[in-house]
């Protein structure tokens, strides 16, 4: 982590704009009717109201962010890493950092909705102390909600 950094950032950032494209390019390869049905991770980006990214060397890796679902509850949501840096826990440090702002806005509970299949980030959310919360079918494929007191 020493070349590591986390940089504050909104969502009208021209980077968070290009990662929400890439997850929507690897999303649409895994399930074509996104696309046929007009599903976007760009979709519903006024929403969000905190971004976060880690960069390596000041080239952005991975971002996160957050949306209020209340103001004691926070949606995690948008967590993505550049494909060359998976599989390093990276997924991890996002989401305990973006826990951090979270708490400093004053939630004490996070939410996030994640695709059922997706179970390398379902993994990370749990060894995080997240637990299920409900299913629901949602876009495309079934999804899997995880919940954490802050």
């Amino acid at each position: 982590m020493d070349n590591f950094k986390f940089v504050e950032s909104s969502n009208s950032d021209p980077e968070f704009i290009r990662f929400c494209e890439q997850l929507d390019v690897e999303q649409d390869a895994m399930w074509s009717e996104r696309r046929n049905k007009g599903i976007s991770s760009l979709k519903d980006l006024q929403r969000v109201t905190d971004v976060l990214f880690l960069k390596d060397k000041d080239v952005p890796v991975g971002c996160i962010a957050l949306i209020p679902k209340s103001p004691e509850v926070a949606i995690i949501c948008r967590v993505i890493l550049n494909p060359d840096y998976r599989g390093r826990g990276l997924a991890k440090v996002l989401i305990t950092e973006i826990e951090k702002v979270a708490k400093r806005k004053g939630a004490n509970r996070a939410v996030a909705r994640i695709i059922i299949s997706n179970v390398a980030s379902i993994a990370s959310f749990k060894s995080l102390g997240y637990v299920e919360d409900n299913t629901a079918n949602d876009d495309c494929e079934k999804r899997i909600y995880v919940t954490k007191n802050l």
